[in-house]
């Protein structure tokens, strides 16, 4: 579990460092926030393509040997991108990027979800997704500090080979322990694809796009929330330093409603996710007015938007959708609902750049705050199916 949970850690220092570098790359190259939105979004495609295939792989074949493949694939990709300088160099870089990081999720959910108990099944994933968020905070502080020492460059080849090493070194462990504990023997080749009925797949579907809903906003802010602080702190660490609030504060925010899910009665579960995705709609829109009127304020805000953004988004992701539709297809689940999520953060990076050259960053919160009541709607209906059929509660 440490090992599982290090591992995805590290992925974030060759993901999320690209936002930090944005108002850098925007001032050094001349790049509109509507392209480097694209380069954003292309990583998305193949993030999400790759979602399926490595969900179906890790459902065939041993998930930490693709863990290794994706940490060599996506560190070297990282120090390339720190030698480029055309935006279409970039574009295809970071969208090969993409693929090698879908290693990631799906392979360590297939570990993760087998070493759970399905009652713990919520504070295990609560406190196993703080690797993304722990992770990405981890991410851009080192980012922001080795850019406002050195530049976005020596950052991008730092960040690939700090991933490389230690990334390789851990995958390399997992191997070795899985062989040891025989847990391996559960990831032989399988001869079928697992099958869903017809009530199971519906469920998969729409929990598919509540979480397209979902990632899109977080990654919206992933991607720009530093470009809005650095329009205002004027400062790389600075922007890292207030930046990172939104992982750090979004990992207790997944430990406490995970903790929280598990304690609830099943019923309960949909209704208490829509109460706090009401509540996130609102801080979002209050945030960029409050920080710019009342820093302070606005810090505080930010706190519990990511408190509540990434406390959501860990239960749609793996506990909730795992616990209705099956443990044993858990990596089938991950990489469907991940990818469709991906889709989500494509087509929000490249919008919410449009946007902010068009109408300016406080328009751009105004419409991740809306797009969330798609999510509650969503969660309505899969409530009012799973009452219909109770079986799905047993």
């Amino acid at each position: 579990m440490f090992l599982s949970w290090s591992i995805y850690a590290l992925y974030y220092l060759c993901r999320v460092h690209y936002s930090i570098a944005i108002p850098i790359i925007n001032y050094e190259l001349g790049l509109s926030h509507c392209y480097l939105g694209l380069i954003a979004s292309g990583f998305f495609i193949t993030y999400g393509l790759g979602q399926l295939v490595i969900g179906y792989l890790s459902f065939k074949y041993r998930p930490e040997v693709l863990l290794l493949i994706g940490v060599a694939g996506s560190s070297l990709m990282s120090i390339v991108f720190g030698l480029s300088s055309d935006f279409m160099l970039f574009l295809v870089i970071w969208t090969v990027n993409g693929f090698f990081q879908s290693m990631g999720w799906p392979t360590l959910v297939k570990i993760v979800s087998g070493l759970s108990r399905k009652s713990e099944m919520g504070l295990t994933f609560g406190l196993f997704n703080t690797s993304w968020a722990l992770g990405h905070m981890i991410s851009w502080l080192f980012s922001g500090y080795i850019i406002s020492i050195l530049s976005w460059r020596a950052c991008f080849l730092i960040n690939g080979l700090i991933f490389w090493v230690l990334g390789g070194i851990s995958c390399l462990k997992l191997i070795k322990y899985s062989g040891r504990m025989g847990l391996n023997e559960n990831w032989k080749l399988k001869k079928s694809f697992p099958r869903f009925s017809d009530l199971k797949l519906s469920m998969l579907s729409l929990f598919s796009i509540a979480y397209f809903i979902a990632d899109a906003v977080r990654y919206g802010l992933i991607t720009y929330l530093p470009s809005f602080i650095y329009s205002i702190e004027k400062s790389a660490f600075n922007t890292a330093l207030i930046s990172m609030i939104l992982p750090l504060i979004g990992s207790i925010g997944m430990v406490f409603t995970g903790l929280l899910i598990d304690k609830f009665p099943r019923r309960f579960e949909l209704p208490f996710l829509s109460i706090l995705i009401t509540l996130s709609m609102l801080f979002v829109k209050l945030f960029p007015t409050v920080y710019v009127e009342h820093k302070a304020m606005g810090v505080i805000v930010l706190a519990i938007m990511s408190f509540l953004l990434y406390g959501i988004e860990s239960q749609l992701s793996s506990t909730i959708p795992i616990k209705i539709i099956g443990t044993e297809h858990s990596s089938i689940i991950a990489g469907v609902i991940n990818c469709v999520g991906a889709f989500g953060a494509f087509v929000i990076n490249a919008l919410s750049g449009f946007m902010i050259d068009e109408f300016g960053f406080n328009f751009v919160f105004s419409f991740w705050s809306i797009i969330q009541l798609i999510e509650i709607i969503v969660l309505i209906v899969i409530y009012i199916a799973l009452n219909l059929k109770s079986s799905l509660y047993s």
